[in-house]
């Protein structure tokens, strides 16, 4: 009876560290990405990585929305998302239909 609690508990164990990489792989990227929009261009470009920008400046974020068309390419998106969308529930809706009055023989 020990011996089976001991290795239920190794692989709990087991399944949470696997579980714990998994965020990490998933969460580091992210956090990356937050703290280079806060760097400015030397720091981002800079051989010698840092996770904390000093000084944090919001440069980026000025240049992003003044050089580039923000909202036009948020429109684009938006458009092409509701014309998908709209297309994906209309097959949805036929394929329903089709298994509903399907009856096998």
């Amino acid at each position: 009876m020990n011996k089976m609690k001991s290795k239920r508990r190794m692989e709990q164990i087991l399944c949470y560290v696997i579980l714990i990489l998994l965020a990490l792989m998933v969460l580091v990227p992210v956090l990356w990405m937050i703290s280079t929009a806060f760097k400015t261009e030397a720091q981002t470009y800079s051989p010698k990585p840092q996770w904390i920008p000093d000084p944090i400046s919001l440069e980026s974020f000025r240049k992003f929305f003044t050089t580039y068309n923000f909202g036009r390419m948020t429109l684009n998106s938006l458009v092409t998302c509701i014309f998908a969308m709209i297309i994906c529930i209309t097959c949805a809706c036929l394929a329903g239909y089709g298994v509903t009055r399907f009856v096998p023989d």
